[in-house]
């Protein structure tokens, strides 16, 4: 299936997903909406609703009446008012089964989903193909219409093409009307594209029993995409969201659908996606005309959570000129707010739920008077077809280990900074379990970088090239991409040496321990000599290590520490050897050697 349209739903929820296919709209300041006319040309398609005031409605309506005509701008004498959904009182049709309709809440909340989850249904009609090409199959097989399967299959197509209004036409009935809805074959009027009738004649799918046929088209396409919306995607209308309709006097020209009202704010856990209960969220106007809108209506604004209407601090100065603002904590779902006023407004957070830190971002979005939520960005203000802003934190976790042996190390102290402002954003400290990093937002880069070295390991790596790297001096860039995950650039020096990686969450860190061999040698030969008593003193003449030199390997020493200055010191030579004169070495930051007195 292709040619989906995209339904430019009005919610906010804060990731800031924003859809490139979208088009940029001027936001326009409130005005009184009853006021306002509105005339429409045409249904199913994209900004045909104008208002009287010559401004465009961005989004498509849908028919509400299935057996009314379509309006065009053309029939000049037709105007429409609007109402929110969730506010329609009955209205009267001149056809049977339309007459009084009030709409129950089970049919608003099919409404809803509709227009909100228009993506999720598209992709569950595509799951839909194989059982309808095997229904055509049996209808083609028993010769039981004149359309050949090619002809049957474009039929398919075209169903699934207009999926929106099909399913509007019929959610607007309740499940106890569909059955006259589908079984009206020729009705009061003329059959029109609104019909299922004339649907499953036009496209070959017609059956004397569509009810109980399984290779009906109700069957194979209406029956199983309600039952989807019905069972599996939520109740926005429960949850506090609500929808434009666009009514008219005029009895014979359809009421229209139009696009979704409220948004959505939560606090999420950008790794898992699921909202977090306990963050105190700050929403503040962006201007003086925002601050004079949200002030006037803030005994009528509501902030609910799974669609109880919660308590919030709805402040309001006592100077003309203070700024007002609404404060509230976050809960284990999202706050659907249904009637923000038109306007910019930022979003902050100002405290954490336990266990983790403040983003430290502003979100900045707008609001405009029919109910669209837009994004604000460089590039202007941007629809959120997702109507639903996240502040997410991203808890990224972080390992330090050894190169050699993988084991973790614990106590090594790391720096962050953010890599959009080059700003401090604390520290950790390395434990022997993954430390999270706390307050980082999705696709946020960030640097890390050891504030020193753990006790015996180098710092610096040196290159074929010769060029050096210092891990206590070189940032080190951590990516985030969109699901909050951290990714590395192979081609930085870091990935040459194999020093960082990354599993799942977590960023791994690893560093190479100090390493020296020592062997007794014949100084004629240059043959190691087994026998000699061999001690490594300290700065202090502590002994670190002692042994009995060996005549097949050298002994190999891990973890001196790195400038210290230590002697090497034999206190037995071996048999017909004299005892050798002390020798100092000290160890480089890249894990070189360098010494004086006899040999090595």
């Amino acid at each position: 299936m292709k040619n989906f349209r995209k339904v430019q739903a009005i919610i906010l929820t804060i990731v800031i997903t924003l859809l490139p296919m979208l088009s940029s709209y001027q936001i326009r300041e409130a005005r009184a909406e009853e006021t306002l006319t509105y005339t429409i040309d045409g249904q199913g398609l994209p900004d045909k609703i104008t208002d009287s005031a010559g401004n465009t409605v961005p989004g498509y309506s849908y028919c509400l009446d299935s057996k009314e005509h379509t309006p065009f701008a053309s029939v000049t004498s037709l105007t429409y008012t609007r109402c929110k959904l969730s506010e329609l009182t009955p209205y009267v049709k001149d056809q049977a089964y339309d007459a009084g309709k009030g709409y129950t809440d089970e049919v608003k909340s099919r409404i809803l989903k509709i227009l909100m989850e228009e993506d999720a249904i598209k992709t569950y009609i595509e799951s839909l193909n194989d059982s309808a090409a095997a229904a055509r199959e049996r209808i083609v097989t028993a010769g039981r219409n004149t359309k050949t399967a090619a002809q049957m299959s474009s039929g398919w197509n075209s169903i699934c093409n207009e999926f929106m209004k099909k399913l509007v036409w019929l959610s607007v009935h309740e499940q106890s009307q569909w059955d006259e809805f589908v079984t009206d074959f020729e009705g009061n009027i003329s059959p029109k594209a609104d019909n299922y009738y004339y649907g499953e004649k036009k496209y070959g799918y017609f059956s004397d029993d569509p009810m109980n046929d399984p290779d009906s088209l109700w069957n194979i396409f209406y029956q199983p995409v309600m039952n989807y919306i019905d069972t599996e995607l939520r109740d926005y209308y429960a949850d506090g969201y609500d929808a434009w309709v666009y009514v008219t006097t005029n009895s014979s020209y359809q009421n229209m659908l139009g696009t979704p009202i409220g948004m959505e704010i939560a606090k999420v856990d950008s790794v898992t996606g699921e909202p977090l209960a306990g963050a105190n969220l700050v929403l503040t106007p962006a201007d003086s005309a925002t601050n004079t809108a949200l002030k006037a209506s803030m005994a009528e604004l509501k902030l609910l959570q799974n669609g109880t209407e919660i308590t919030c601090k709805k402040y309001i100065p006592s100077t003309a000129t203070g700024k007002c603002y609404v404060e509230f904590t976050s809960g284990n779902c999202g706050t659907v707010i249904p009637n923000l006023p038109a306007g910019t407004y930022i979003l902050s957070e100002t405290t954490a739920p336990d266990g983790y830190a403040c983003s430290g971002k502003e979100i900045t979005f707008s609001v405009d008077v029919n109910g669209y939520v837009y994004t604000s960005g460089s590039k202007g203000s941007t629809i959120n077809s997702s109507r639903k802003f996240e502040i997410k934190n991203t808890q990224i976790k972080f390992l330090k280990k050894d190169a050699t042996t993988d084991e973790t190390l614990s106590g090594v102290k790391i720096e962050l900074m953010s890599a959009s402002d080059e700003k401090d954003i604390g520290s950790i400290t390395s434990a022997s379990d993954p430390v999270v990093i706390y307050g980082l937002e999705s696709e946020d880069a960030f640097y890390l970088r050891e504030e020193a070295a753990k006790a015996g390991y180098i710092t610096v790596y040196v290159d074929q090239d010769g060029n050096e790297y210092d891990i206590t001096n070189d940032w080190i860039l951590i990516n985030m991409n969109e699901d909050g995950k951290p990714e590395i650039d192979d081609s930085e020096w870091y990935a040459d040496f194999g020093l960082i990686s990354v599993s799942d969450d977590t960023v791994i860190l690893k560093n190479t321990q100090t390493s020296v061999d020592i062997a007794k040698v014949d100084i004629t030969n240059k043959q190691e000599v087994a026998g000699a008593h061999i001690q490594i003193l300290n700065s202090s003449n502590a002994v670190v290590d002692e042994w009995d030199s060996s005549a097949t390997a050298a002994h190999n020493v891990k973890g001196l520490l790195v400038g210290e200055q230590y002697t090497l010191h034999e206190t037995i030579a071996p048999d017909g050897y004299t005892v050798a004169a002390d020798t100092t070495f000290t160890i480089g930051t890249d894990g070189t050697v360098a010494y004086s007195g006899t040999t090595r």
